[in-house]
């Protein structure tokens, strides 16, 4: 038996957020994939499924919207029906440079 159940990880597409999935899948009946790029998404769910068994679904969300987060947990829990096991809050956007240079619009943006 699999230690979880459910499994959401936000920005999965690739780097970190691939990794986790491919570490966690082998543990997981379910795992949710979630990030702006569906097509990456849906590769790694073939391959998760392929070589793990795992039940991958592919949720393409732009957690930076307004009210994104919310649609997103309603509809984890309409296709799994329950809350996940475990959450890899993953996502994210980031700016460099001097601070006083970012603007105040992208700045709100990674705190949304």
């Amino acid at each position: 038996m699999k230690r979880y159940q459910c499994v959401l990880i936000t920005g999965a597409s690739s780097g970190i957020g691939a990794k986790l999935s491919r570490c966690l899948s082998p543990h997981a009946e379910k795992i949710v994939l979630v990030a702006r790029r569906k097509d990456r998404l849906e590769e790694l769910a073939v391959e998760l499924k392929s070589r793990f068994g795992t039940e991958a679904i592919v949720v393409a969300c732009d957690l930076s919207q307004d009210g994104a987060a919310e649609a997103l947990w309603a509809e984890v829990i309409s296709y799994t029906g329950a809350a996940p096991d475990l959450v890899v809050n993953n996502a994210g956007a980031g700016f460099c440079g001097e601070a006083y240079e970012i603007p105040v619009d992208s700045e709100k943006t990674m705190l949304a």
